[in-house]
């Protein structure tokens, strides 16, 4: 399996400061009517547990796998009932028992091969169990904007932060749908989160409600969300 992932950019990004931030409380949203009280759950990549804050609690089990020494005693410190987060990458990971549901947010395009990534997430999941996925939109009204400003050559190029020199392409959502089927996953859920007109600099001067309004516009406008949201369901 190929899974070569991006540079550790802890020292220079902060999840919970960054404008990305949105993107994971929103991601909670979603995600958070499919869980069950007392389920199982698997979050991959898990950084400083913002995500794991919002969906924690209910007798919910939670296991954290962070590469990043930093992002994971960050979340420790938080001190989240029911969770444990473990400092491994996520090839190295080997639980001793399935999960209810796997989260993996805005993480499968730092892969440079998100299939084979995908294949192992789902070999995590018990039958019927659910994996929780989200993803920068390729076709997002943002990056459209871009294109025909010409500040962007291809929809699907995707930069990371320094001091990353990793330029990976991300996948159309159909894309991700046949990388699901392939791996034993049937669709559950699609959806896009946040209508983005401006970059962040610009979203971020905006206030609360503006923002919930361009994420209630995502409901409309699926396809040209920033991010997309996917729940796909192992068989059996």
């Amino acid at each position: 399996m190929s899974a070569a992932l991006s540079r550790d950019y802890s020292d220079t990004y902060g999840p919970d400061l960054d404008f990305d931030r949105w993107y994971t409380l929103l991601a909670a949203r979603r995600i958070a009517p499919r869980l069950g009280a007392g389920s199982r759950i698997l979050e991959a990549g898990s950084a400083t547990g913002l995500l794991t804050a919002e969906l924690c609690g209910q007798g919910r089990a939670f296991v954290c796998i962070e590469r990043s020494a930093k992002y994971a005693a960050l979340a420790r410190a938080r001190k989240m009932p029911g969770v444990v987060v473990l400092e491994t990458l996520l090839q190295e990971f080997s639980p001793d028992a399935g999960f209810d549901h796997v989260l993996a947010t805005n993480l499968l395009h730092e892969f440079a091969d998100p299939a084979a990534i995908m294949g192992r997430l789902a070999g995590f999941l018990l039958p019927g169990g659910l994996l929780h996925v989200t993803l920068p939109n390729p076709r997002s009204l943002h990056r459209l904007v871009a294109l025909h400003a010409g500040l962007l050559d291809d929809l699907r190029e995707m930069r990371l932060p320094p001091p990353n020199p990793n330029h990976f392409r991300l996948p159309y959502a159909e894309e991700v749908e046949a990388m699901a089927r392939a791996c034993g996953l049937e669709p559950a859920a699609r959806g896009g989160i946040l209508v983005k007109p401006l970059p962040n600099a610009g979203m971020e001067k905006l206030s609360r409600a503006v923002l919930e309004g361009f994420d209630a516009l995502a409901e409309t406008m699926p396809d040209h969300g920033a991010m997309t949201y996917f729940a796909f369901r192992r068989n059996g």
